[in-house]
């Protein structure tokens, strides 16, 4: 697939799932349960990742099936597993367009932990991800106090979810991009190589599962619930795409990205108002993107004359 394709069907998919949790949600809480439908995704992930490792890579059913996950496979399932957990908690009563905003900060600590344990950011990546922070720091200055309006005691637990889930996520980042895109892997394909990674995240899932069985009834699977699994099965697999071909700061500013078709489609679906300062920050977050995009094209220009 067209790495322009990966990233735009990437995009699509990342503003769908909020939405559509949105949708699920009633009288403050979700008519499903959460970690049932975890392991459903993670299961569906794990076998469309088999069905192309054999078809598309030709990778022989016994190596797939053989192959035993290495402590670099077991970090980006952990914290993913914490990420998705506390995302799902926190999208119960925080509107959509707030909580991806709060990613944004989690476009930050990517960069930052990216530039200590991969490599050092471009001057131009350094001032894409100065504007994002710059955009989050005003956006959490004027929403501090009820950012969703409602039950203000809810949005502060539900915003420490969040925080908590883009630590994770700003982590997994950082793990799985070591996990795809590290010496030793280099050479894996992509959905080989995620198999071990999925077969984990399967058996935290399950796990977690397990524990709950007996105190809570079983998720129905209604249309949107199907909706849910089957976007978020798509959702991983091209993010593990994006992590094998393009890497983990292209993966963050994805994810910066969809605050804008989120913002607006808070507007329209949930009826949010935006205010003047969250336009604002979409403005900045814009701003931010073009630059790191148009940093990328000199990198290259520089690597061309190099090579000259």
């Amino acid at each position: 697939m067209n790495a322009a394709v990966l990233v735009i069907f990437t995009l699509a998919l990342s503003a769908a799932l909020p939405i559509v949790t949105k949708l699920t949600v009633h009288s403050g809480s979700y008519g499903f349960d959460a970690t049932e439908v975890f392991v459903w995704v993670e299961l569906c992930k794990l076998l469309v990742s088999c069905i192309c490792a054999v078809a598309l890579e030709a990778t022989s059913p016994y190596t797939l099936f053989t192959t035993i996950p290495q402590p670099i496979d077991c970090l980006p399932a952990l914290l993913y597993f914490g990420h998705n957990y506390l995302m799902l908690l926190a999208t119960q009563s925080l509107n959509i367009t707030y909580l991806q905003i709060t990613v944004a900060a989690r476009t930050v600590m990517t960069a930052l932990l990216y530039a200590f344990i991969i490599k050092p950011i471009s001057r131009h990546q350094i001032y894409a991800v100065s504007f994002i922070t710059l955009g989050t720091m005003l956006y959490h200055n004027h929403s501090s106090d009820t950012p969703t309006g409602g039950d203000p005691q809810q949005q502060k637990v539900d915003t420490v979810y969040a925080i908590g889930g883009n630590v994770c996520g700003a982590l997994a980042s950082i793990a799985t991009h070591i996990a795809y895109r590290g010496n030793e892997f280099k050479q894996t394909q992509l959905f080989t190589r995620s198999v071990p990674l999925y077969a984990v995240g399967l058996v935290l899932n399950f796990v977690n599962y397990i524990r709950g069985v007996g105190h809570r009834t079983r998720a129905k699977f209604t249309d949107e619930l199907v909706a849910i699994v089957i976007l978020q099965t798509l959702y991983g697999v091209c993010v593990s795409a994006i992590f094998k071909r393009l890497g983990a700061m292209h993966r963050a500013i994805i994810s910066a990205m969809t605050l804008i078709v989120i913002a607006i489609a808070d507007m329209l679906i949930f009826k949010n108002p935006i205010d003047i300062q969250t336009w604002g920050h979409i403005v900045i977050i814009t701003i931010a993107i073009k630059m790191y995009m148009h940093s990328d094209d000199i990198i290259k220009h520089k690597q061309g004359l190099l090579d000259r």
